[in-house]
């Protein structure tokens, strides 16, 4: 009874429709696994401590005090909310978290560290989703309902579809299908449907 409590209250299930103030703001450290993990990826934590934790202010392991990264009561400006995560959100994390995604998805992440005993570096493997690539709108419905667990609404997904459908043969004879895959994990990751967890 206790878990069917806790896991049929209407706040937990939404029944799929967003209510205003619902969700959280996804932390930094959940961000970097979650497209990680997504995306095939590995890491050995060296840049998501370092580098990215210092960039998105949530340095894996070392939060500024006791009380971790965040108040725990942290009201959301302008609204009568409370948001812990945006007490180490601002402009400049808005930014690198879509930085985060360009550094793994255009830059290919970083290398092992040979100073680094199994140094495994970071990075994603795009491969897996190249079959998908000659069709843009399957492309984008693959990636959303692994990254949102849904298809994305129609008013954001036809704009992510036909971004994606830009790159061809025509011009990227060599790599269309990687720039495909690369453009729709960076605009589904990189999207509020992704980035406020509801």
């Amino acid at each position: 009874a206790t878990v069917a409590a806790v896991l049929l209250d209407t706040e937990a299930r939404g029944e799929g429709v967003a209510r205003r103030g619902a969700g959280f703001l996804r932390q930094p450290a959940l961000m970097f696994a979650g497209v990680i993990r997504g995306l095939n990826g590995r890491t050995d934590g060296g840049t998501l401590g370092y580098w990215w934790g210092e960039q998105l202010r949530q340095h894996i392991f070392q939060p500024p005090s006791v009380f971790n990264f965040y108040p725990p009561t942290y009201p959301v400006a302008g609204t009568q909310l409370v948001g812990p995560e945006f007490g180490i959100h601002n402009a400049n994390t808005a930014l690198g978290r879509l930085n985060y995604l360009t550094y793994l998805l255009d830059w290919g992440g970083s290398p092992a560290d040979p100073t680094i005993p199994k140094s495994a570096g970071t990075g994603v493997n795009l491969n897996a989703f190249e079959s998908s690539a000659p069709d843009a709108a399957a492309l984008v419905d693959r990636i959303s309902l692994m990254a949102l667990g849904k298809v994305m609404a129609p008013a954001a997904r036809q704009p992510v579809i036909n971004a994606v459908a830009f790159w061809t043969v025509q011009n990227a004879p060599t790599d269309w299908k990687t720039r495909r895959v690369g453009a729709a994990a960076y605009l589904v990751y990189g999207s509020p449907d992704y980035q406020v967890q509801r």
